[in-house]
Order: C-alpha cells, then sequence, then structure tokens
C-alpha cells in the first residue's frame, strides 16, 4: 500500500494506492471511520482517493481504478 497525505489549513488530502482490489474496497468502506477520526481532530477530508495498480509506485498510475469519495 502507498499512502499519501497532505493536510492544509484544516483540509486533508488521502491518495492510496493498493495492487489489491479487496484492500480497495476495505479502505473505502472506511470512509466513515476515517473522516470521523480526522474530525475529532479537528480536520476535515477534502479528497480520498483509492486506486488499484499492479505498479503502484508509479504516481501517474492513480488515476487507473480510482475511485473518488465524497
Amino acid at each position: 500500500v502507498d499512502l499519501k497525505i497532505a493536510v492544509e489549513n484544516g483540509q486533508v488530502n488521502i491518495e492510496i494506492m493498493t495492487r489489491d482490489q479487496e484492500v480497495k474496497r476495505m479502505f473505502e468502506e472506511s470512509i466513515t471511520d476515517i473522516r470521523g477520526a480526522l474530525e475529532n481532530q479537528s480536520l476535515k477530508i477534502d479528497t480520498f482517493k483509492v486506486g488499484v495498480s499492479e505498479n503502484f509506485d508509479n504516481s501517474q498510475q492513480m488515476s487507473q481504478q480510482q475511485s473518488q469519495l465524497m
């Protein structure tokens, strides 16, 4: 799993890349819990992206099978 998190002015941007569709599904199903935990710290999710790629080390692969949840 490749995880990128950026925080700016209380806004959180999360990008997750994995090789496994099941792992992607688990992250997508956890968005409510993740959002709640961050809000408890006075942070708000601006973007949450989860992608699947056999070569997730290449950041340009993020657009492959990407989900954006809000």
